[in-house]
């Protein structure tokens, strides 16, 4: 979110945590033979509303909230439907911005 919303000096760690991240995840995905179909997970209105709320926290945003959008959809796709499989196999329950908000039953 900072990496693609922000015009922060702290979007370098994002950037690095980022990459790291998706390897693990491609990785993982790898390992348990999954394939993922690239979907990010997260609606446009809550990208939105976390947006204004990095405003409010002082963050300077980039100005255009549609661009902002489109390239936060290709950097999360790059590892939401990956994240979101491995939580359902180790019965993570779901959390908000990992996908699939469903209850886990017991």
């Amino acid at each position: 979110l900072v990496m693609t919303t922000t015009q922060s000096e702290a979007s370098g760690a994002a950037w690095v945590m980022h990459d790291i991240g998706v390897h693990l995840v491609e990785d993982v995905a790898r390992f348990f033979r999954y394939t993922t179909p690239g979907t990010v997970g997260v609606e446009r209105a809550e990208f939105d509303g976390a947006r204004r709320r990095l405003a409010d926290a002082g963050y300077t945003l980039l100005p255009d909230a549609d661009a902002c959008w489109n390239a936060f959809v290709r950097r999360r796709s790059a590892y939401a439907d990956g994240l979101n499989l491995l939580a359902r196999f180790l019965a993570v329950p779901p959390a908000q911005w990992i996908g699939d908000r469903s209850e886990i039953r017991h």
